[in-house]
């Protein structure tokens, strides 16, 4: 019962700097209206936290598999769990902060590029965390 609550919290940690980036993506116009920045320097500020989050999170994942759930092989279920809980926050992000004006809304193709970061992220995190698990296995032998 222990591991599965571990589960879930890795779950759920994993989940945060994807869903923090494609939040700060799609709501790019909303930040420009609110801050009264430059669109351009939203898009830029956007661009360059959604890179180092994607180094740092390639660190998230190993410390996460390594330190949490202790490097078993079942922890590679989160490279699937993660997307409920991504859903999750994403739903209650839509309800607590819905799309008021119209303007804010982002263009349609910027669903397919989410879909791109979904995917990409999904085999980010299993390659990662199989490299993490595997190698680890494999010294201890």
């Amino acid at each position: 019962m222990k591991y599965l609550v571990k589960l879930n919290l890795a779950s759920i940690i994993l989940a945060l700097p994807v869903f923090a980036a494609i939040e700060l993506i799609g709501n790019a116009l909303r930040i420009s209206r609110i801050t009264g920045w430059e669109y351009g320097k939203v898009e830029r500020t956007v661009t360059l936290i959604n890179i180092a989050g994607f180094l740092l999170t390639g660190f998230l994942i190993v410390y996460v598999t390594r330190r949490i759930l202790g490097n078993r092989r079942i922890a590679m279920i989160t490279s699937l769990l993660w997307f409920a809980y991504f859903s999750l926050f994403v739903y209650l992000f839509a309800a607590l902060f819905p799309m008021t004006v119209h303007e804010d809304e982002p263009t349609p193709v910027t669903g397919l590029i989410f879909i791109g970061i979904l995917i990409l992220h999904f085999l980010y995190l299993a390659i990662v965390q199989a490299c993490s698990i595997f190698l680890t296995v494999r010294e201890d032998e």
